[in-house]
């Protein structure tokens, strides 16, 4: 049985905000990381328009949120301290072609601008509204119409229109490539029959087809009986209803936007281009309450393309910066998307009038089982001792175009976190003719269509605060002992650290040979041991771009060549590509700001990492499909003084579990 949690029960109290945000001395009753209410989006984008007076669109509307230490002292304080409470807007004037970096100040009696920028020579994110309009200019251009019948298609209502960046375009124009594809039926999948060979340049400005080229001519793919979204007429049976059951409801408990589970606690934030990000993730150590990251989040998502020929050469998708994984979030469905007691956490956001919307159950949190937490047998005596795992999984899911995404954190009761990415949906394809094959830059998935090899790329930020704001980064690398070095028995090897100490010493990537992870430490707190207390950071996967350095896509995120990057913290440094990648031409994001070779020794530091996976596609990921997985840990390494888990109770005996011991066969 799968329950949802209402926000008003006993297990969890909602803070109604309402208007109160209005008042400044009221809006100190509420944390400074609250996320900005309808009627302060409302407020923001009124005062932004009446402050410009001209025709503008919103791409970006949230809270400027303050400084941890700030933060902190507003939690300490008895008596709460003015926290200045303001919004962040990126706005676009497509008339003017200028964009705008604006900061509203909410806590006086009228809103006021704070600081007004001009940005020259960047591209905000597509909107969803530019999607649409877009859609409607191909459907009714003359060109395209006449390329289109020369395809066999005489109905453009039938053509569905995906947004691309315009890759190799100038950034101070709002470039977007329009891929076409021609769908039958509503139950086919489009990706089917895509229509090859028109290159078509739209300025999202002035809502204009600038240029149409057709460079070759491919025949549509026929219609594959297969590309369908609903299941196979004929389903599998047999299969047992699964049940999770809670009947004394969840044992975590939330307080507006905090969140208490088990001895975790954290704050649920959610913004139009990160989508769930986490505050003040926290573990209470037997009454000690101790930090471990002030902010957490997936800041960008690279999926370069490795097939040569026209259109594979340009998708090049940063799926963060140029479209937004929060603005894109699904409203999740109870039994499907999440199961058991489940609670959601809804998002609101800005549409690019400026005008409040809710996405509905865009967070989802609930918790699972684990399988063994520990487990001993005395084989002398007999005797026994074993615990179950369970762990606290929140998590947000996101279509972008063809592709969706799952972005899931969870939580352990040994003090473990991992985040983890699951993709999914449906593969970008390309038609081909009769007898040609994609070679090794695709895999033939159904007739006269394959799907082109890609990479998918996610980094994460981590603001550390590893029992206070002083933190650094090490390196663990094990190797066998030098010849000069004993080793009688052959068989020694050992386990060297090594302390980062300014930003260009912290740029690595990981190695299998060496058993490479990496620490965060803080080397002025010490377990029992005498230990520094430190987290370590466990990859799995972690490819390396196998585009050349003097590629557009290197020149844009050469970050990705490195696993690790380690930076002085920066209030302004949130992307790693830079915060406008659309169209941009050189990188000025991650190893721009590392140039600066800050220190990071026993400092206030932000951790990224990236990883991610290779996709060399296959027949089985035809035509949904099956989730992959990849992601990392973060493991208490000394942080504690022996295992924190030895406190969680022995399992009960549970009434609906039960022994299976009818023969399969007889089933």
């Amino acid at each position: 049985m799968t329950t949802c949690i209402s926000p008003t029960t006993t297990n969890n109290v909602d803070v109604t905000r309402s208007n109160a945000f209005k008042n400044a001395r009221v809006a100190q009753l509420f944390h400074p990381l609250e996320p900005l209410t309808s009627e302060e989006i409302k407020l923001v984008s009124s005062t932004i328009s009446n402050a410009l007076r001209t025709d503008l669109r919103f791409c970006q509307l949230t809270l400027f949120e303050p400084h941890k230490e700030v933060v902190a002292l507003w939690e300490l304080a008895s008596k709460k301290p003015f926290v200045p409470r303001q919004a962040f807007a990126i706005v676009l004037d497509s008339h003017l072609e200028r964009t705008y970096e604006v900061i509203v100040r909410l806590n006086d009696v009228e809103p006021k601008v704070i600081s007004l920028v001009h940005v020259p020579g960047v591209q905000p994110s597509i909107l969803t509204t530019e999607y649409r309009r877009c859609e409607d200019l191909i459907r009714n251009d003359p060109q395209i119409l006449d390329a289109l019948r020369r395809r066999g298609i005489d109905d453009p209502n039938r053509v569905n229109v995906e947004l691309w960046s315009g890759f190799f375009s100038d950034p101070k124009q709002r470039i977007a490539n329009p891929l076409l594809y021609f769908k039958t039926d509503e139950d086919i999948n489009p990706y089917s029959r895509p229509i090859e060979g028109l290159e078509i340049k739209v300025d999202l400005n002035k809502m204009k087809v600038v240029e149409v080229k057709e460079l070759f001519s491919v025949p549509i793919p026929p219609a594959d009986y297969i590309a369908k979204y609903k299941n196979f007429d004929k389903v599998r049976e047999g299969l047992k209803p699964l049940d999770i059951v809670q009947p004394q409801g969840p044992s975590f408990t939330v307080q507006g936007r905090q969140v208490f589970w088990e001895n975790w606690s954290f704050r649920v934030g959610f913004t139009e281009t990160e989508g769930l990000v986490l505050h003040q993730i926290s573990y209470d150590d037997q009454g000690t309450v101790r930090p471990i990251i002030f902010r957490a989040s997936c800041v960008e998502m690279v999926v370069p393309y490795g097939d040569p020929r026209s259109p594979n050469h340009l998708k090049n998708a940063f799926d963060a910066g140029e479209d937004g994984l929060g603005r894109n979030a699904n409203s999740l469905e109870l039994g499907c998307d999440c199961l058991g007691t489940i609670y959601y956490f809804d998002a609101i956001l800005s549409d690019a009038n400026g005008d409040p919307y809710t996405i509905k159950n865009a967070i989802c949190m609930h918790e699972e089982d684990h399988g063994i937490l520990w487990k001993h047998k005395d084989w002398r005596t007999g005797a026994a001792e074993m615990r179950r795992s369970r762990k606290l999984v929140v998590s947000f899911f996101t279509t972008i175009s063809n592709y969706d995404y799952g972005f899931y954190w969870y939580f352990f009761q040994d003090g473990n976190i991992k985040f983890e990415a699951k993709l999914t949906g449906i593969l970008s394809t390309s038609a081909i003719k009769d007898g040609d094959s994609p070679g090794g830059y695709g895999t033939m998935i159904a007739p006269n269509l394959y799907a082109p090899i890609h990479q998918h790329f996610f980094t994460v930020r981590m603001d550390m605060q590893l029992d206070g704001n002083e933190n650094s980064v090490q390196e663990i690398n094990v190797q066998s002992p030098e010849p000069h070095q004993p080793n009688p028995h052959r068989s020694a090897f050992y386990a060297t650290c090594n302390t980062f100490k300014r930003e260009q010493d912290a740029i690595r990537h990981t190695d299998s040979l060496t058993n490479r992870y990496w620490k965060i430490i803080n080397p002025n707190k010490r377990n029992r041991m005498g230990l520094p207390v430190a987290y370590k950071l466990v990859s799995t996967q972690t490819p390396t771009p196998f585009a050349h350095d003097d590629s557009k896509i290197i020149k844009r995120a050469g970050y990705l060549k490195n696993a690790l990057y380690v930076t002085a913290f920066d209030p302004k440094e949130r992307f790693p590509a830079g915060n406008y990648p659309f169209q941009k031409e050189v990188d000025d994001g991650l190893t721009l700001w590392t140039k600066q070779n800050r220190s990071i020794e026993n400092s206030d530091i932000v951790v990224w990492h990236t990883f991610g996976l290779t996709h060399i596609t296959r027949a089985e990921d035809w035509p949904i499909m099956p989730t992959e997985y990849c992601g990392f840990m973060l493991k208490p390494a000394n942080f504690f003084d022996c295992n924190p888990a030895m406190d969680v109770p022995k399992p009960r005996k549970v009434e609906h579990n039960s022994c299976c011991t009818t023969p399969m066969s007889k089933m």
